[in-house]
């Protein structure tokens, strides 16, 4: 039996509200805890600055600020893993996921997604996390 995973306290941050809904309801299917949910990177980032927040999901382009701008203002003032940052872009290309794992993501997730993969590979994350 695998030992239980402590539920992280996550942000979801899309700007498309059904895609929005479905990360946050496919984050509850991978047992976290999802406190915060946005439309907008500078909301997200107001969301984190506030603390509290150990995984945050965001998507690339949102009104405001865009996702890897809200993980560069991130990673220039916290360390690594304050928050993980997993990464949703409908860009497939080898540059748009250099770009998002050089810019600090623990991860980077292509749209469309599968739920049922997406909550499979949160769990894989959580469990690397923690040992």
């Amino acid at each position: 039996m695998p030992a239980e995973t402590r539920s992280l306290r996550t942000l979801v941050a899309d700007d498309d509200s059904d895609i929005r809904s479905l990360m946050e309801i496919t984050a509850i299917m991978a047992g976290l805890d999802v406190v915060a949910v946005v439309g907008d990177g500078r909301s997200a980032l107001d969301v984190i600055e506030r603390g509290g927040i150990e995984l945050a999901i965001l998507d690339v382009s949102m009104p405001e600020m865009s996702g890897l701008e809200v993980l560069a203002s991130i990673r220039a003032s916290r360390p690594r893993t304050d928050p993980r940052v997993v990464i949703v872009s409908a860009s497939v290309d080898a540059a748009s996921l250099a770009a998002g794992l050089e810019s600090g993501a623990d991860d980077y997730v292509t749209k469309p997604f599968s739920p049922r993969r997406l909550a499979e590979r949160l769990r894989e994350l959580i469990g690397e996390w923690e040992r």
